[in-house]
């Protein structure tokens, strides 16, 4: 079978969720030509974007970046997003700072290098990045989105609307877009305009997102719907703790899933395994996100363990650059 039809073949394959498949033509075409840059990229997207085979689609990229075409934008994109899913983010951002000295104005570069800043809790770089991004592609719902995140993270939720809103008139069921508004509605008081866009969430979404309950318990506890609240919660619970037995990915993956179901231990009461998921989370994390470490200061302040709270908080706060709005009140709470 010739070269072309192999990529054709593969990219059948791809439509139809068949990786495996896609990548034996592809290993095919590699096997009669080596040193094909389009089979060597087209293998690492599938194995970064599809399978998690991070360190495997580093090595294709690096072969093409060190050896082959040493201008290819793409692969210098492809490799930092490798390096970003792995929290390598010095070599990310050197990635992603080459592909934009070769193409300026690529998008992906842009959005990627935005998100990774996000990641390391650096927000007005971020927003610098996703602000080029909607100069290159002024359509992008995600690039919205993204960068009212970090007005979120700052605290300036008026500005976050402002974004989401951008975001959900170019798609008005974008659940990222109005869970999001939602959540910035709630922070400043709005909770029964947070109550709407949560709905909206919850009807749109086949399967509902554990993030979503917990925050629409935090809106409801507000306005003193009780029992509500706990419903959410203890749905929220359910699913986390279902999707943590059934968890097939590794324990990386998994994380963010302690966090939430730590979260919801806690609006519940359930002070030792809220205090258990949580030190999973914050071990999980590589201890360099603060969330983990807020919300175990929480729950040993509410216990009267301030001394161990404060640990955890001056932990928390170590992790935070300046700026950074959110858990920054949200410690500042709790100590005062």
């Amino acid at each position: 079978m010739s070269s072309g039809a192999l990529y054709r073949r593969s990219e059948m394959y791809q439509q139809l969720g068949q990786y495996d498949a896609a990548l034996c033509d592809l290993n095919r075409i590699l096997l009669s030509h080596p040193h094909d840059v389009r089979a060597l990229l087209l293998r690492s997207v599938i194995r970064w974007q599809h399978q998690r085979r991070y360190n495997e689609a580093i090595a294709d990229l690096t072969l093409i970046v060190s050896s082959l075409d040493c201008n290819n934008a793409v692969a210098f994109c492809h490799r930092g997003v490798c390096y970003q899913r792995l929290r390598r983010y010095d070599e990310a951002f050197a990635d992603f700072n080459e592909a934009l000295l070769i193409e300026p104005e690529s998008l992906m570069a842009h959005t990627h290098r935005g998100l990774a800043h996000q990641e390391c809790h650096q927000h007005l770089p971020a927003i610098e990045d996703f602000e080029r991004a909607l100069d290159i592609e002024p359509v992008s719902a995600a690039a919205y989105c993204y960068m009212a995140y970090s007005y979120r993270c700052l605290g300036q939720h008026m500005t976050a609307i402002n974004n989401y809103n951008r975001a959900l008139e170019l798609q008005p069921n974008n659940t990222s877009a109005l869970a999001g508004r939602a959540f910035s509605s709630a922070c400043d008081g709005h909770h029964e305009l947070a109550l709407k866009d949560y709905a909206k969430v919850l009807e749109l979404e086949s399967e509902p997102q554990p993030s979503v309950l917990l925050s629409r318990a935090f809106s409801l506890e507000a306005l003193g719907r009780w029992s509500e609240a706990i419903d959410d919660l203890q749905q929220a619970e359910r699913i986390l703790s279902a999707a943590i037995s059934n968890n097939n990915e590794s324990d990386e993956q998994c994380a963010m899933l302690w966090l939430f179901r730590g979260q919801a231990h806690r609006a519940l009461g359930h002070w030792e395994q809220a205090i258990a998921d949580l030190e999973r989370y914050s071990h999980l994390s590589h201890r360099s996100d603060p969330r983990g470490f807020v919300e175990l200061g929480a729950v040993l302040h509410e216990q009267g363990l301030t001394e161990q709270a404060q640990e955890h908080f001056s932990q928390a706060k170590r992790l935070l650059p300046a700026g950074t709005v959110e858990l920054t009140r949200a410690i500042r709470a709790y100590r005062n």
